[in-house]
């Protein structure tokens, strides 16, 4: 795992640490597709496998990575006698061999740990993990045991005791979240739309795969402030620019523009650098380099 910089100055023996890769892939030779890169973008997939000596930004930015792989491997010393800790499945769809880690199996259940943090859970927004998790099911269930039901335990890194619980925060630092299981006809259109994109992008030039989506990016919209005049703080914020205009004109206050961003592409995406999409997006907003 190559890193750009070392912005922070920190010692060897702490830079070797966050760039050991701990994921746990399966053999090549077995798999062509892992559900981690079902579950991506598809252009993001085909581009980190077209390019696979990409830097990944500066080193501090893995601590939290590695904090995972360290709660996983805790994790995986408890499991009981009757579980299945990091078992890997394996099934072949549309002539690709597809592969999943699954973190731990017990009493037809799945389970899957993630360290996150505690805007997630408030959010609520699962859509991936719930790919991930019924991918994985597909996977057990093509290798003939039966799952009765899929779920998260979150362990949240910036959790701390409120001294007064909002309704939406997380009451404890470790949540088990449910996630919804699909159908099994479900599970296997997923797969198979999913390999079939893959399949269909991994001859086609840099500039002709399949463009990420608005959610894939987690872009978010523009928005426009009303401001007074040196204030540090808007007045108001408003998401449409005729409605920001007019309250401007009412108040005599100032409009300025809040661009939105794409938060995957510009902080957590390592093929940005080599993306088209990523590219023309940056010259239409004026930037000569990245973000």
């Amino acid at each position: 795992m190559g890193f750009t910089s070392n912005k922070f100055e920190l010692p060897a023996e702490i830079c070797s640490a966050l760039s050991r890769d701990r994921y746990k892939a399966g053999s090549p030779e077995l798999s062509n597709f892992s559900v981690t890169e079902l579950i991506a973008p598809i252009q993001q997939t085909i581009l980190k496998r077209r390019y696979p000596d990409l830097p990944s930004g500066d080193v501090v930015d893995n601590l939290w990575s590695m904090f995972g792989s360290i709660a996983h491997s805790l994790l995986e010393e408890h499991g009981s006698e009757d579980s299945l800790v990091e078992e890997r499945f394996y099934a072949e769809v549309l002539g690709k061999k597809i592969s999943g880690g699954i973190d731990h199996i017990k009493n037809g259940i799945i389970t899957d740990y993630k360290v996150t943090a505690c805007w997630k859970i408030q959010k609520g927004n699962f859509k991936e993990w719930t790919e991930q998790l019924n991918s994985y099911c597909f996977l057990c269930e093509e290798n003939g045991a039966t799952i009765d039901s899929i779920r998260i335990i979150a362990i949240l890194r910036d959790w701390s005791a409120p001294d007064g619980y909002k309704p939406d925060y997380p009451k404890a630092p470790i949540v088990i979240i449910d996630i919804p299981k699909w159908q099994s006809c479900e599970q296997a259109a997923f797969i198979w739309s999913r390999v079939a994109a893959l399949k269909n992008n991994e001859l086609l030039e840099d500039d002709k795969l399949q463009e990420c989506t608005n959610e894939e990016m987690w872009a978010s919209e523009p928005k426009w402030a009303c401001m007074k005049k040196d204030a540090k703080r808007a007045t108001r914020v408003f998401d449409k620019e005729s409605t920001a205009y007019d309250f401007c004109l009412d108040n005599n206050l100032q409009l300025i523009e809040r661009k939105g961003e794409r938060r995957r592409c510009n902080k957590y995406c390592q093929a940005s650098s080599v993306c088209c999409q990523h590219k023309a997006y940056l010259k239409e907003r004026g930037y000569d380099g990245e973000l």
